[in-house]
């Protein structure tokens, strides 16, 4: 059987060897090789290059990185990992404590998914994974019995270790004794070696007892040489201070190896030795209660730190690593806010979120990206940049492509957009809106020049578009030359939630809330309230029909229309409507903003959902989309996403002619119930199910690829660029003019090309 390639990536010794992290790789590394389920490799390094070209000879499944901030700064670049983002990349981190487990997100460390840490006294999480420390795996020299007690110490001399604390204890308790110091140069921490000299000018000055001895050495040891070392000692001490919300000391796991009697203080650094048992504690015994009790405190750690222990624990965190890992999907939308889309960046994460991990990264549309000013334009391209750092440890990132999210001015909303593009390794855009009428006009441009700089990706930085339209995925492909191309109808429910609610359907009980009667029939536009959706249809609609038909209009104003001293004006057509046919008054009821669950309640009770709405070139609807989820009975003017939704749905709803309300209440009076039976047919066809298997297809037909960093040279061209590419119908009208009239047009688009 192949074995899957894992590499433990770890700092060059050499010259370096005077560092706890080093040695902690080395010994780490020595052990992961010995593995029979994985085939481990150490890599020694110190450069990224070096990294690159290994990655590329082995093709790992998971790289292991021992991290830490001072010996291995160059990890915290992000773009290798970027650019090998199919591959699994686990930080070894030495430093960690619950709060910083509680609140881990990858993009507080570097973009590493997931974290290892030796310290079996935190609480992991799925991103966290805890195994036992290691002890060394060498063995000491036999003990031989001392005449008088001889206390140890061995590690690196910062103050906060506390050994002058041993040399106190030692004054107190004994009258003979020596005091033994290994502590050598620390290359980050003490390169001249004055810590560590000055620790042993301090337990000088302490001893006043002629009977004790203090012996010091300063010589970088071999682990085995260590381990020999303290083995020859009574006791081996490591008096440190408290320091909250440090890591565990390494320096213990030698004298665990020496198998001789260990005494600590209460430090939160030797926390995994605090609650042993009989207490081995200064706080609570002495030493020579603590040498008496032998090494009976400390089987329960030489059983868990064993070498065959950690292999084992390395083993099982990987293999739960690969079980459970999954790619991560960024879809950058608006969030939190009552819009249809942000609506919809909550259901694809409901969808993708057993085969993803989704984060949805929120443009703050409405706080900062609409709002108007010198201030607010400084935060919002701030935040565009922020926003875009992140999206490069995404291993795909879907952008919603609605350009009223992204501000006001054509010049931010396209510059934000092809930024967003640019940062995205694999990029997936929903097109949810595309205007192709005009050359000149600003929104085409923006949409020709997003599809122009989509078409210069390089094969390592992917895309895929999806559309909500069959249409938009043909036009797409005979305007702009591009062919992967995806289409799907918008969908906002999962097959858990339609079932609830349809199976909750109580259409009695629900008319009580509004004060109407069993026998009533209800009608109902849903969503924001927008000047397209025609409520004046709908209320002329409802003035034809018997007066047990009754209209809900389910929704509220939109929050950006929201103007002082101003009234919204779809609400003043409406209210100005019902004052002059006061007899419709109570058979309206507007429901204002409902919380989630009530919207789709109210949209499963209802008897007909309307859509009378105007032509504006709206793609998907949110709406009809949902309307259709719960097996509604539609009814939706004849604009131009119908032939659309006909092809998705064939047979599944009733359309009439925009502004036709005699043929709405004939329709309404008549409707074929045969569209709900085949609508319940369809919905089979279109649900989270087949979501997650575009999404699916997409990313594997990407995931090979490496992602660089793409240049913004291209978009800086391309952001000034006042010559947008001609649409199709611009392309037909030229086509048709006389060969003079082409001529002078040439001459003056090479004239102001010069100028430019």
């Amino acid at each position: 059987m192949i074995m899957e390639k894992v590499l433990f990536v770890t700092q060059t010794l050499g010259h370096k060897e005077a560092c706890g992290i080093g040695l902690i790789g080395r010994l780490l590394g020595e052990t992961l090789i010995k593995s029979k389920k994985y085939d481990f490799e150490i890599l020694y390094t110190d450069s990224e290059k070096e990294l690159e070209n290994k990655i590329i000879e082995i093709n790992p499944k998971v790289i292991i990185y021992n991290y830490h901030s001072h010996t291995t700064p160059w990890i915290h670049n992000q773009a290798l990992r970027n650019r090998f983002s199919t591959l699994i990349h686990i930080m070894l981190h030495h430093d960690i404590h619950q709060k910083i487990i509680d609140s881990y997100t990858p993009s507080n460390y570097f973009g590493f998914k997931y974290l290892v840490t030796a310290d079996p006294s935190l609480k992991g999480n799925d991103h966290v994974f805890l195994v036992n420390r290691l002890i060394p795996p060498y063995k000491p020299k036999p003990y031989a019995n001392h005449d008088i007690p001889v206390i140890g110490f061995q590690g690196f001399g910062p103050r906060h270790k506390g050994i002058h604390k041993i040399a106190e204890k030692v004054q107190e308790e004994f009258e003979e004794a020596i005091i033994r110091l290994h502590i050598p140069f620390s290359f980050y921490g003490d390169p001249m070696g004055n810590e560590a000299k000055s620790r042993v000018t301090e337990v000088m000055n302490i001893i006043k007892k002629p009977g004790i001895k203090v012996e010091a050495s300063h010589d970088l040891l071999s682990t085995q040489q260590i381990i020999e070392f303290l083995g020859q000692n009574t006791i081996n001490c490591y008096f440190y201070d408290y320091l909250p919300d440090a890591g565990l000391a390494s320096s213990p796991d030698y004298a665990l190896a020496a198998k001789r009697p260990i005494a600590v203080t209460k430090s939160h650094q030797l926390r995994n030795f605090t609650e042993l048992n009989p207490s081995i504690c200064i706080e609570e015994s002495s030493l020579k209660n603590i040498i008496s009790l032998g090494t009976e405190p400390l089987e329960i750690l030489y059983n868990s730190y064993a070498e065959e222990n950690v292999l084992s624990d390395y083993e099982r965190v990987i293999d739960h690593i690969i079980q459970n890992h999954k790619p991560s999907l960024a879809i950058v939308s608006s969030y939190n806010i009552n819009c249809a889309l942000a609506h919809y960046a909550n259901a694809l994460k409901d969808f993708l979120h057993p085969v993803f991990n989704v984060e949805i990264i929120d443009l703050k549309t409405s706080q900062l990206l609409r709002q108007e000013g010198k201030n607010y334009q400084k935060m919002s391209e701030a935040h565009i940049d922020q926003l875009c750092a992140r999206l490069q440890e995404f291993d795909l990132v879907n952008v919603h492509l609605e350009l009223g999210l992204y501000g006001t001015s054509t010049e931010s909303i396209m510059s934000r957009i092809l930024k967003i593009c640019q940062a995205s390794g694999r990029l997936i855009l929903t097109v949810h809106t595309i205007d192709y009428k005009g050359a000149h006009n600003g929104h085409s441009h923006v949409y020709q020049q997003i599809m122009q700089t989509l078409k210069q990706r390089p094969p390592s930085n992917p895309f895929h578009l999806i559309t909500h339209l069959p249409q938009e995925s043909v036009l797409i492909e005979k305007m702009y030359a591009i062919n992967n191309v995806s289409d799907f109808p918008l969908l906002f429910l999962t097959n858990e939630r339609r079932k609830k609610f349809q199976q909750s359907r109580n259409p009695n009980v629900w008319k009580r809330q509004f004060g109407f009667k069993e026998e009533d029939i209800t009608m109902g536009m849903f969503g924001l309230l927008s000047a397209h959706k025609n409520y004046l249809h709908a209320l002329r609609t409802l003035n034809l029909l018997p007066a047990h038909y009754k209209l809900l209009i389910v929704g509220e104003a939109h929050h950006m229309n929201i103007k002082e001293w101003k009234v919204d004006p779809v609400i003043q057509e409406m209210v100005s409507y019902l004052d002059d046919h006061p007899a419709l008054v109570d058979r309206v009821i507007f429901t204002g903003r409902r919380d989630d669950a009530k919207y789709f309640e109210d949209l499963a009770n209802i008897d007909f959902v309307l859509l009378p709405s105007f032509e504006v070139g709206q793609s998907g609807s949110s709406a009809l989309s949902t309307g259709l989820e719960l097996s509604c009975a539609i009814l939706k003017s004849n604009t131009s996403n119908t032939p659309g939704y006909e092809t998705y749905f064939s047979n599944c709803f009733e359309t009439f002619d925009i502004g036709n309300y005699y043929e709405t209440k004939h329709k309404i009076l008549n409707f074929d119930k045969t569209k709900l039976s085949n609508l319940n047919k369809k919905l089979e066809s279109f649900s989270e199910v087949q979501v997650r298997k575009i999404y699916t297809n997409i990313y594997e037909s990407m995931k090979e690829a490496t992602p660089i960093q793409l240049s913004e040279q291209s978009l800086k061209t391309l952001s000034v660029n006042t010559f947008p590419i001609r649409s199709l119908p611009a392309r037909i009208i030229l086509k048709a003019l006389p060969k003079p009239v082409k001529s002078v047009l040439k001459k003056l688009r090479d004239m102001a090309k010069t100028t430019s």
